[in-house]
């Protein structure tokens, strides 16, 4: 009957009432051993695995307690010599940098313009520039599109996981108007320009990139993203994931307020990324991910375009 207590039963050669069948499964609960995949035994098998059980369980005790008498530093080493070796990933700090000169730039346009559908629908990859220098407003424009302050709390115009911004525009200037030829930082908190290295690329293009529209452009922007610094939130390859991604979102900014202002311009994959690193003195954990030149256009050209 349902409710009543299961009554202990003993006889000439059983005993598997319910003081048995409880106390096997305590046992059996203290060695991980499911009771309800055991089948009934007779008692002679019953007390062989009893026995078994209980050999097997002092075996592991006794291990546990012959490890603690072992010295503290060949623990170490024995647990080191079994378990695999985890990379040792750096702490991400912000590279100082120290700038020559800081030029502060215009305002930009966030009101007019083309529409996006429009722009969606010219955008296209132009490679020849007119031989004319960039105005300090357009140059603030495309810097602004790419990284620009949008809000309070430090949004930017192009997205970024959980606001980590891995991204840096670097900007080498040819041919600006009110911008000496250099390598600059585009800064988004002050939406200024420092002077990290005076005079144009020239001849160093020739080792980052094989392709010529560094050189025809008046400016091009090296689109540089940090690896290390989402680590601690995504992990090694998460880390590189958003970072690559947030170029992508970048790129498409830059493609989008070009086409809105008239202007050339083309993202590249084609370059060194070891020499572009070298040039400009950034870290281990720093990659260039794009060239971006930017210019005016040269005649309508439909062939080269894409």
């Amino acid at each position: 009957m349902c409710g009543e207590m299961p009554v202990v039963r003993k006889s000439g050669k059983s005993y598997d009432g319910y003081i048995g069948r409880a106390y096997r499964a305590q046992l059996l609960r203290s060695l991980s051993i499911d009771s309800n995949y055991i089948h009934p035994m007779e008692p002679q098998t019953q007390s062989n695995s009893l026995l078994v059980g209980i050999g097997v369980l002092l075996f592991v005790l006794g291990g546990l307690l012959g490890f603690a008498l072992i010295p503290a530093p060949a623990q170490e080493q024995m647990v080191s010599d079994v378990m695999p070796e985890q990379e040792e990933v750096s702490t991400y700090a912000e590279q100082e940098r120290t700038y020559l000169e800081r030029i502060a730039l215009p305002e930009p346009d966030r009101l007019g313009g083309m529409s996006v559908t429009q722009a969606l629908a010219e955008r296209r990859s132009r490679r020849e520039f007119a031989e004319e220098s960039l105005s300090l407003p357009h140059l603030s424009q495309m810097l602004w599109a790419a990284q620009g302050i949008t809000s309070e709390r430090g949004g930017r115009t192009a997205p970024s996981a959980r606001d980590i911004y891995p991204t840096t525009l670097f900007v080498a200037v040819a041919s600006a108007e009110e911008v000496a030829p250099g390598v600059y930082e585009y800064l988004p908190e002050t939406h200024e320009l420092g002077l990290l290295i005076e005079g144009e690329v020239g001849d160093a293009w020739n080792a980052i990139t094989p392709q010529p529209h560094p050189q025809n452009a008046p400016v091009t922007l090296f689109v540089n993203g940090n690896v290390l610094k989402p680590v601690e939130r995504y992990g090694t390859e998460g880390a590189r994931r958003v970072t690559y991604l947030e170029a992508g979102h970048v790129g498409q900014n830059l493609y989008l307020q070009a086409e809105a202002l008239g202007l050339a311009t083309l993202t590249m994959g084609g370059l060194d990324p070891a020499e572009a690193r070298a040039f400009l003195g950034t870290t281990q954990y720093d990659e260039v991910l794009y060239l971006v030149p930017i210019g005016y256009r040269a005649a309508e050209v439909v062939d080269g375009e894409e």
